[in-house]
């Protein structure tokens, strides 16, 4: 199965040490999909290797962006959005990771929200990013390079690549939920077991039903 992100110029900033990191994320997150695919008989340890590795280079790079706009005094507007969104990506890794023993498709699921959302990312607000650097490069405001990049971009594909973040983001968490419902679900079904038949129904007699996430044990009519 071919999950490799794929890098082509769309996805240059003209940023060198930005375009640099991008290139040792995608390689990372390449690795990680090989790894998650793999059959060899040491794959947990190489895979948690990897994700560490993955997890502290993303760290890293979006550490170093925010110090970039820093340094050209980007608009704090872009500044705030651009920060949340790496505080998001990071939360949702570190969740989706943690669930992914609950995953029908873990190897996929994983691959497909990592690559996708890199992409998205670079796309969308990472080449604002970098034209509103450029802008100010070439002696404009913060404020203004920030306004014009709102004025002038393509609005519908900003639009379209801001509604594509959003589904992915309610997906992830959709998943989390699901995920924290199950293991919920396990954890009551071993009480249950524990409690012996002597106070309980016979675990013949019982069946499991979620009602509004509300997940109860009750006997057989």
């Amino acid at each position: 199965m071919d999950t490799a992100f794929v890098w082509d110029q769309h996805f240059v900033t003209d940023l060198d040490s930005v375009d640099e990191q991008h290139h040792a994320l995608v390689d990372l997150f390449n690795e990680l999909s090989r790894g998650l695919f793999s059959k060899r008989s040491d794959r947990e340890v190489v895979l948690a290797d990897t994700y560490a590795r993955l997890l502290a280079y993303t760290e890293h790079h979006f550490q170093e962006e925010e110090a970039l706009m820093q340094t050209f005094g980007v608009d704090p507007r872009h500044v705030e959005s651009h920060r949340c969104m790496h505080q998001q990506f990071v939360e949702q890794v570190i969740m989706l990771w943690a669930q992914r023993t609950t995953m029908s498709d873990p190897a996929t699921t994983l691959v497909g929200f990592l690559t996708s959302w890199l992409g998205l990312h670079i796309l969308g607000i990472d080449q604002s990013m970098a034209r509103q650097i450029k802008s100010i490069q070439d002696g404009m405001l913060p404020a203004d390079a920030y306004d014009k990049e709102r004025g002038n971009h393509d609005n519908g594909t900003q639009a379209l690549l801001k509604m594509i973040g959003k589904l992915y983001t309610a997906l992830t968490s959709q998943n989390a939920q699901l995920a924290l419902a199950n293991q919920t679900l396990e954890a009551r079904v071993r009480a249950h077991q524990r409690a012996g038949s002597s106070q309980h129904a016979p675990e013949s007699a019982v069946q499991y039903r979620c009602f509004a996430g509300d997940c109860q044990p009750r006997a057989l009519q």
